[in-house]
C-alpha cells in the first residue's frame, strides 16, 4: 500500500499490519475520512465549492402577537445572495415592511404579511429552485367555540 494513503486511511496500529486492502475498503474509508462539501454554480458567475452540507432556504409563515403573520426567510446566504438588494425586491412586491436580521454568516429577512408565492417568484428570478425551497407553515389553527 503507498505509504501517503496509509497514513490518511489506516490507524497508527493498522500502519504495521495491513500492506494491502480491498478496494471496496478502501472507498469506504475514504469517504468516510472527507468532509462535506457542495459547488454553488449561478450563472453568469463562476463555480464556488462551500464547505459543509448542503441546506435549502428556508421560507417560514408564522403568527405572532395579535395575530400578525410574518414570513421569515432563512439561509439566502447558501446561494451566495446579496440580502439588501433581495430585501428591496421583495419590499416593493409585497408592499410591507422588512428587516434584516442575524449575525454576520447566518442572515433572515423578515417580511410582515404572508407572501410565499412572491418569495418563490423572486428567489426564481436569482435562479433558486423551487426544489431548493422549503416552505413552513407555522399557522395556529383556529379553536372551535
Amino acid at each position: 500500500m503507498d505509504p501517503t494513503l496509509a497514513l490518511v486511511l489506516l490507524t497508527k496500529n493498522e500502519r504495521d499490519s495491513i500492506n494491502q486492502l480491498e478496494r471496496a475498503s478502501l472507498v469506504e474509508r475514504l469517504c468516510q475520512s472527507m468532509t462535506p462539501h457542495h459547488i454553488i454554480n449561478l450563472p453568469g458567475k463562476d463555480p464556488v465549492a462551500v464547505k459543509g452540507v448542503f441546506s435549502p432556504v428556508q421560507v417560514i409563515v408564522e403568527e405572532r402577537a395579535s395575530k400578525k403573520t410574518v414570513t421569515r426567510i432563512l439561509k439566502l446566504e447558501m446561494f451566495m445572495l446579496n440580502l439588501e438588494e433581495i430585501a428591496n425586491k421583495l419590499k416593493i412586491e409585497c408592499a410591507s415592511s422588512i428587516s434584516i436580521a442575524g449575525k454576520k454568516d447566518a442572515n433572515e429577512l423578515m417580511v410582515q404579511g404572508n407572501h410565499v408565492a412572491k418569495v418563490k417568484k423572486i428567489l426564481a428570478s436569482y435562479h433558486v429552485p423551487e426544489r431548493y425551497i422549503e416552505v413552513d407553515m407555522n399557522l395556529k389553527k383556529k379553536k372551535k367555540k
